[in-house]
């Protein structure tokens, strides 16, 4: 049975005006073709889409960014944007309202400036993007929140920040490759268990969302007294299975953050004809310490983080805390 393409991700811009540490991506003057763009989403609909979530680079820097939230409104797709704040102002929220724009989700790892810096810039311009928005009723509002080890205790700031401003979700995100393939920052199995603590005990009205990709947090967040929740394919990485990325220059990737690039002539080709999409959908990406690990079962490692090779024949999951006796 094919798997349906659920969720896509729209690399519309390579421009950005921030160099943040914890940045894995090229840039350039380079933009999406917007006829691709919409060819693309109206084609990827056929295969199941249901949500397209667009970014960059800095994604409000795409001059045809309204022409494409149109467009996925109009083929009844959910269409998301991640934005630093850089740049943004209320016309832009105003005519990303009326195209038809679901939701923004605006980054920012930590409550502070000298917290965010850490990996981040642009810190007071996506408070004040948090700002602008915090009383538009019709739009979904989530903070883009990437753990690391350097702002991990910074957490249940943020999800008051989120409080505050009527956000109704805080998505933690899984810590990436640095352009550099480093890792520096990756939370320890101690920081990763409080957080797990905290979203347990969590009454308030902001939704925490830790994103798939993200299957350590999510196994530990699965434990049960009969087992674990977190089962079954989507156990954690979906790239492959259920979503894509268009890239900047027109080739597929099976995540944004994976650098590998499919030259195909439509998404549907790609989708049922890519054999990087094939090897992954029945590979097994676990490497030791995973054969280790309690969570064996319930974690489906994050590809670009293992390292795996153009095979996937061989991944290096040593950065994960989980698996070394913990």
């Amino acid at each position: 049975m094919q798997e349906k393409l659920l969720i896509m991700n729209l690399e519309v811009t390579q421009k950005c005006a921030l160099n943040c540490p914890q940045c894995s991506f090229a840039k350039s003057s380079a933009e999406l073709d917007i006829e691709l763009a919409k060819k693309t989403v109206s084609a990827a609909k056929n295969l199941g889409l249901q949500a397209v979530n667009i970014s960059g680079g800095e994604t409000i820097l795409y001059p045809h960014l309204t022409e494409l939230i149109a467009h996925c409104a109009a083929e009844k797709i959910i269409s998301n944007i991640a934005i630093s704040g850089v740049g943004f102002d209320e016309m832009q929220l105003n005519n990303f309202l009326v195209a038809g724009l679901h939701g923004i989700f605006v980054s920012l790892n930590g409550t502070n400036e000298k917290i965010n810096l850490n990996s981040r810039g642009g810190f007071k311009e996506a408070i004040a993007a948090i700002k602008l928005v915090a009383n538009s009723n019709t739009l979904f509002k989530a903070i883009n929140w990437v753990m690391q080890s350097n702002n991990a205790e910074n957490f249940p700031e943020i999800v008051k920040l989120a409080e505050k401003n009527n956000f109704n979700a805080v998505y933690i995100l899984m810590y990436k490759r640095t352009a550099a393939g480093e890792l520096k920052s990756f939370p320890t199995a101690i920081q990763l268990k409080n957080i797990c603590r905290f979203i347990r005990g969590y009454r308030g009205n902001v939704e925490i969302v830790v994103d798939r990709c993200f299957s350590q947090l999510r196994a530990m967040l699965g434990d049960w007294i009969f087992g674990n929740t977190n089962s079954g394919i989507f156990r954690g990485c979906r790239a492959g299975l259920d979503t894509c990325a268009l890239n900047v220059d027109g080739t597929f990737s099976p995540c944004r953050h994976m650098k590998i690039f499919d030259h195909f002539d439509s998404v549907k080709d790609y989708w049922q004809n890519s054999y990087a999409l094939k090897k992954i959908r029945t590979a097994d990406s676990r490497s030791p310490p995973c054969n280790k690990c309690r969570y064996f079962n319930f974690c489906r490692p994050c590809l670009v983080n293992a390292n795996c090779d153009d095979k996937f024949s061989r991944c290096d999951n040593s950065y994960c805390p989980l698996g070394k006796n913990f």
